[in-house]
């Protein structure tokens, strides 16, 4: 049980970068909140944490699975997080709203 807790974290810090990335993007801003998009500086913080939050779930992966089967299970995990954040940006773009809050220095 502790394993399958462990891969919905990595599962969610996948979705998590994903969603940073997906918003660093003036398409995907606009379309999930109507506010200002953050200044230049902000969003590229805000990608480098994306790609830091998903990068960084290889090594738990890895040290869930080992490493033959940790990095296949990270390839796997990354397709269904972007999927998700796809699909929750076509459907319901508003779940996003509170992470684009959080990011944006003028949305507190």
């Amino acid at each position: 049980m502790p394993d399958a807790l462990a891969l919905g974290l990595v599962f969610w810090l996948a979705v998590f970068g994903f969603a940073l990335l997906a918003l660093s993007q003036e398409r995907h801003w606009s379309q999930v909140t109507p506010s200002n998009r953050p200044s230049v500086p902000v969003v590229i913080v805000q990608r480098a944490i994306g790609f830091v939050a998903i990068v960084g779930a290889l090594p738990l992966c890895m040290a869930i699975e080992g490493a033959s089967f940790g990095c296949l299970l990270w390839a796997v995990l990354l397709s269904a997080a972007a999927a998700a954040v796809a699909l929750v940006l076509t459907w319901a773009p508003g779940l996003l709203a509170p992470l684009a809050r959080s990011v944006s220095p003028r949305g507190r």
